[in-house]
């Protein structure tokens, strides 16, 4: 069937030769499709590649894949985290000069190494007679001392740098306090010494030992910080609470011994036999003292009629005089002659008396004093 040829303001359509259509069909078949797309493919940018969609309730492949990185990053800043959590916490504090001239002093003292602690001080006491490593030993015995943290206090102190350190001390936790300076000759302590005063009697006569050291001065040496025991070499006094102290200013009170109170009730006894011996009204030194009647002839007879009951209190303290109080009961006869306008008169008088008196302890011999 013949169509008419479409027409246009360029006149009539025209067509190829019918010789160009001769090859067979079937070269052009898939060719002109094959290579009509490539010139497009390339010309726009590549397309990322698409994933057929994921089933209902279930991410897509890649969303899951950027899941695992994802958490892999998460536990690996987490661990990165703890790791600097950890060396934060776990590493030491930075130590000051001030802090380790403390601390290796009292590992010292710990070691019972007094050359080494004598060595840290600013100043060496004059007086080490009672700072030795026997000394020190002792002091461990008898309360073993224990290094805990050494730290800065709160604020300075007066001469230095205050430093804290907890230490136990014979299992009772403690804080000690120092003051650090620093020196030429490196970082020192100043007041690492106890000066242990003795404002009472004299004790020389007592023989008084520190952890079996005998002090030059008893009345003035240096110690260590520490616990240490006072005892003495004598019978008839010891030192309250078994002598033990620990750097107080002042060694601890002494009292009787069981001998030291039969000494002094032996002293009491034959002070009153001595005063009866007196003709006196009032014997000197003497609880008692005669009140006659008239005018009295050929002095004053005293006689004990009994034998004195005399009284120390077990484990009395001395006072800061060396003293102690006994307290005697005796009665006591007096004989006298008077004379008055009728001639002269005996007279006699028992009575029961009670008496206190102070003994001086501080002494080899024992001075009495009744009150």
């Amino acid at each position: 069937m013949n169509r008419p040829h479409p027409t246009g303001p360029y006149g009539p359509q025209q067509y190829p030769p019918p010789q160009q259509y001769a090859q067979p069909p079937q070269q052009y078949a898939q060719p002109p499709q094959q290579y009509a797309q490539p010139p497009q493919q390339y010309a726009q940018p590549r397309q990322p590649m698409q994933y057929p969609p994921a089933p209902p309730g279930r991410a897509p492949r890649r969303h899951q894949w950027l899941l695992w990185v994802g958490i892999a990053l998460a536990a690996g800043v987490m661990a990165l985290a703890m790791v600097v959590a950890a060396v934060v916490v776990l590493a030491p504090p930075r130590t000051t000069p001030g802090e380790q001239v403390v601390a290796d002093y009292l590992h010292a003292i710990a070691n019972a190494d007094s050359k080494a602690a004598l060595a840290l001080l600013e100043e060496r006491p004059a007086d080490t007679s009672v700072i030795s490593d026997e000394v020190l030993q002792q002091s461990q015995a008898l309360a073993p001392l224990t290094v805990g943290e050494v730290s800065h206090g709160a604020g300075n102190g007066a001469d230095g740098i205050l430093q804290m350190a907890k230490i136990t001390l014979g299992g009772v936790p403690n804080m000690w306090f120092f003051d650090a300076v620093e020196t030429p000759a490196g970082w020192r302590i100043r007041n690492g010494v106890n000066t242990v005063v003795n404002f009472d009697f004299d004790h020389d006569p007592y023989g008084v030992r520190v952890n079996g050291a005998e002090p030059t001065n008893v009345n003035d040496f240096a110690i260590l910080p520490g616990v240490y025991q006072a005892t003495t070499d004598s019978s008839v006094v010891t030192f309250v609470e078994d002598g033990r102290f620990d750097g107080e200013d002042s060694l601890p009170a002494l009292q009787l011994t069981a001998a030291g109170e039969a000494l002094a009730k032996g002293a009491v006894g034959r002070h009153l036999k001595q005063c009866v011996q007196s003709t006196a009204k009032a014997p000197e030194g003497c609880p008692f003292s005669a009140r006659p009647v008239g005018e009295v002839v050929g002095g004053y007879h005293w006689q004990l009629a009994s034998e004195p009951e005399i009284t120390v209190r077990t484990g009395q303290p001395l006072t800061s005089d060396g003293t102690v109080n006994v307290s005697a009961g005796y009665d006591i006869r007096l004989a006298y002659r008077s004379r008055s306008g009728r001639g002269t008169k005996e007279n006699a008088n028992t009575w029961r008396d009670t008496a206190t008196a102070q003994i001086d302890m501080s002494t080899t011999s024992p001075k009495i004093t009744f009150s």
